[in-house]
């Protein structure tokens, strides 16, 4: 009897751990597509759309110590920033993402920007993403001057 109690525990277990796996590579695909939305709004200079993915209040860190609050300014930010022509794409190198608990996830990599003519400009980027009744939203992003393009 202790046997298959010990059986049926082990059982439950390796079938909850499995349920939680399959949960994170959900919410990593889920992160990944908001990633990739991102970048298409970025990348189709749509600043209302850009702004939304992040929370109501969420910072943006800019490598030169400069903070964004808030989807208001955000926005407004990315709109001055879409006026000036040319346009900017952005690629995203070496993204990793971290399910860190069931509503937050730490994303990192390297954000690579070029615009026209100009040589590309590369920054190390840090996001923390938290899952909402919306989905998943950026909270927080810091960048810093990549180590590799200084």
């Amino acid at each position: 009897m202790r046997l298959f109690v010990l059986v049926l525990g082990l059982c439950v277990a390796v079938r909850a751990f499995g349920a939680e796996a399959d949960s994170a590579n959900d919410d990593v695909a889920a992160v990944q597509m908001a990633i990739a939305s991102y970048v298409n709004a970025f990348n189709t200079a749509d600043a209302k759309a850009l702004a939304n993915h992040w929370t109501e209040k969420g910072e943006f860190i800019l490598p030169g110590g400069k903070t964004l609050r808030g989807r208001e300014e955000l926005e407004a930010q990315f709109t001055a920033d879409f006026a000036e022509p040319p346009q900017a794409k952005l690629e995203l190198l070496e993204t990793n993402i971290e399910i860190v608990s069931p509503s937050v996830a730490v994303e990192t990599g390297v954000a690579k920007v070029t615009v026209a003519d100009n040589q590309p400009t590369e920054t190390d980027y840090r996001v923390i993403h938290v899952k909402t009744a919306e989905g998943w939203k950026i909270d927080r992003v810091q960048e810093a001057v990549s180590v590799a393009a200084a």
